[in-house]
């Protein structure tokens, strides 16, 4: 053979050879993220970001640091340039194949990302346990944006403690008793009521707070837990939500307070809502007259807990409820029976209708008809 010839098949085939291990290389550390939903509200001032891995490469699947920061650089991409902004992110993702657990940051700024991957990255590792296997295809990181005016201080959709005091949909009840929760009741059910707002004509709020206890049979000048709430409910047929003051949503985002922020909720009854702002810290509970001017949103679903910027997206989504039906209706099409008749046909032992049914309704009938006989007094 010509040993030329050789040496160039030899070159060749370690040229090759040299290209597919880079190849490979860049396949198994290959991390790429894609934005799946963009919201915003007040002129883009207010941006929630959703983005998820398009591709994971091999060597990438434990690399939490990567995930964190490639998410947070394509999600920044949508900021402008020399901007300065709160952030905090809402990380979802399956685990044991069961459920999404949620991971919500607190706020940071735009001066304060090292702190922010610290405590973000802290967080993921707190919740992945060592035995916890992680759907990472269902990864999915939700990064809200506040924008901060150049001119000044942070606007209404600031989530900061003081400042949420302050939106004039929220009054603060001032008290030196137990009764804060009912005080914040009298409000809520005679909203136009100036007087009741007061904190200063106290006697006509005790008595307006006292009287809802007392029909609700409660306890005056005691701390209300979770506990007694439905009892609340269901004296004067409402629904009341608690809303945790440190886990305030960015406002302006259409964040469900599902998510970590209601700290009690009810079946929807479909009448009156009412919406108490709760301080786990203090024990302490003021009102919030208006959810929607709250959250800084034009609507709000009081199925799915939900608010929106834009009265079309709140006209054509779908509540949760409407989705689990859609399920029901898919897994039961082809029975017509409905679920709540199923334990009828499960427990007896014949058909319903049929004449051994009819004849053993009529024996109930008549065996009450002897117990219970009826008596007409002259």
């Amino acid at each position: 053979a010509n040993p030329p010839l050789n040496k160039r098949i030899t070159q060749k085939k370690e040229i090759k050879n040299k290209a597919a291990s880079k190849i490979i290389k860049l396949y198994r550390n290959g991390l790429k993220f894609e934005i799946v939903d963009i919201q915003v509200a007040f002129n883009n001032k207010v941006k929630e970001i959703t983005v998820k891995p398009s591709f994971i490469g091999s060597a990438m699947a434990t690399d939490l640091d990567a995930f964190v920061a490639k998410s947070y650089l394509i999600a920044r991409r949508e900021i402008p340039k020399d901007t300065e902004f709160k952030l905090y992110v809402t990380l979802s993702v399956k685990v044991n194949n069961e459920q999404r657990h949620l991971i919500t940051t607190k706020t940071f700024t735009s001066k304060e990302l090292n702190k922010f991957l610290e405590h973000f990255l802290d967080l993921i590792r707190q919740f992945i346990q060592s035995d916890a296997v992680l759907d990472l295809s269902t990864l999915r990181f939700t990064y809200n944006f506040a924008i901060i005016p150049s001119g000044g201080g942070v606007g209404t959709h600031c989530r900061e403690i003081e400042a949420i005091y302050e939106k004039k949909s929220v009054i603060k009840i001032v008290n030196d008793d137990n009764n804060c929760f009912w005080y914040c009741l009298a409000i809520l059910f005679d909203i136009n009521n100036k007087l009741l707002k007061d904190n200063r004509k106290k006697g006509l709020r005790i008595k307006a707070g006292k009287d809802i206890c007392n029909k609700s049979k409660c306890t005056w000048d005691k701390k209300v837990s979770v506990l007694e709430i439905p009892l609340v409910e269901e004296t004067y047929n409402c629904n009341i939500y608690l809303i945790d003051a440190h886990n305030i949503p960015m406002l302006g985002t259409s964040v469900s307070l599902l998510l970590n922020v209601c700290g009690y909720k009810s079946e929807n009854r479909n009448t009156n809502h009412y919406f108490l702002l709760f301080d786990e810290v203090l024990g302490h509970y003021d009102c919030i007259t208006d959810i929607k001017k709250f959250l800084g949103l034009r609507e709000f679903c009081y199925t799915c807990l939900k608010g929106f910027s834009c009265k079309a997206s709140y006209e054509n989504h779908k509540c949760c409820t409407e989705i689990m039906q859609m399920i029901r209706d898919e897994e039961h099409e082809d029975d017509p029976r409905m679920l709540k008749e199923l334990g009828h046909y499960l427990e007896r032992d014949y058909t319903k209708g049929s004449s051994v049914e009819i004849a053993n309704a009529e024996n109930k009938k008549r065996k009450e008809a002897i117990a219970y006989p009826r008596y007409i007094i002259y």
